[in-house]
C-alpha cells in the first residue's frame, strides 16, 4: 500500500435503510364486525387518504300501485350507514390500489369466466 499524496481514498456510502420482512400474527378483535359496503367516499389530506365505506339501504316501498307511486314521488333520500372508515398513509395507497387491481384481475367472476 502506498502513502502517495496523489492517491485519493473514497469511502463507500453507508446505507441507513434497512428492511425486515416478518409474518403477521393477526388477531381480529371482536369489535371488528363485517359490513357490507355499496358506496365509498375518498378524502385526501397532505399525509393520508381517508376511505369511508357506506351501505345504502333501499327504502321499503309497499302498497298498491298508486301508493307505491306516491311513495316514490315523495322519496328524497335513502337510509345510508357508514360501516367503516379506514385511514391509509399516503405512501401506502398506491401499493394497496395495485393489490386491489391484481385481485380483481385474478377474479374469474369479474372477468366473465364464472
Amino acid at each position: 500500500m502506498s502513502d502517495s499524496s496523489d492517491e485519493k481514498q473514497t469511502e463507500e456510502p453507508v446505507s441507513t435503510k434497512h428492511e425486515l420482512y416478518l409474518d403477521f400474527d393477526i388477531a381480529m378483535a371482536q369489535s371488528v364486525a363485517p359490513g357490507y359496503a355499496t358506496n365509498i367516499a375518498i378524502q385526501r389530506t397532505d399525509y393520508e387518504y381517508i376511505l369511508s365505506f357506506f351501505e345504502v339501504l333501499p327504502p321499503l316501498i309497499i302498497g298498491t300501485p298508486k301508493e307505491v307511486e306516491i311513495q316514490l314521488g315523495t322519496l328524497r333520500h335513502a337510509p345510508t350507514r357508514c360501516v367503516a372508515r379506514i385511514v391509509i398513509a399516503r405512501g401506502r395507497v398506491k401499493e394497496i390500489a395495485d393489490l386491489l387491481q391484481r385481485a380483481v384481475a385474478d377474479d374469474p367472476l369479474m372477468n366473465g369466466e364464472g
